[in-house]
């Protein structure tokens, strides 16, 4: 090969380097997309739709109730909680963990935080638990629920 082909491929080899540098976005090795960090999400409390129909009702005796029954579990269990205050007190679901051995949160290196203390009620499907440390609150949202509106 002649000096003039190694400059070319040398040429080359610097342009695909830096087009590929100058198009890529630099993604921190903590950002994962299929996890994002749950900081980023805030419900819109301005931007809530009103529906035109009438105003739901107030609860009464004649609702339509559900009752979750859990069988015995034969492996690991997996739910989402959410933390309702930064002192480290999470809430989830009963049936997450019912009968359960060890409960705790992954994180998202993968570290587990294993919980202190576990109040259950399986009556209304409800578990609160504590870990030392937490993060913000899950931010609350009361709409006013009408007819015919989702949720």
């Amino acid at each position: 090969m002649k000096f003039r082909d190694y400059f070319a491929i040398v040429i080359l080899i610097v342009v695909a380097i830096a087009g590929r540098a100058m198009t890529e976005t630099p993604v921190r090795e903590t950002e994962n997309p299929r996890r994002p960090d749950p900081d980023i999400f805030e419900p819109p409390a301005a931007e809530i739709p009103r529906s035109a129909g009438r105003m739901l009702p107030a609860e009464s005796d004649n609702d339509p109730r559900l009752i979750v029954e859990v069988g015995e579990k034969t492996g690991a269990s997996v739910g989402t909680a959410f933390s309702v205050d930064s002192s480290g007190i999470w809430v989830t679901a009963h049936h997450v963990t019912s009968d359960c051995d060890i409960v705790g949160l992954e994180k998202k290196d993968g570290k587990l935080v294993r919980a202190l203390e576990i109040s259950e009620r399986s009556d209304a499907d409800i578990t609160i638990f504590r870990t030392r440390g937490g993060r913000p609150q899950m931010k609350i949202v009361q709409p006013q629920l009408r007819i015919g509106d989702d949720g």
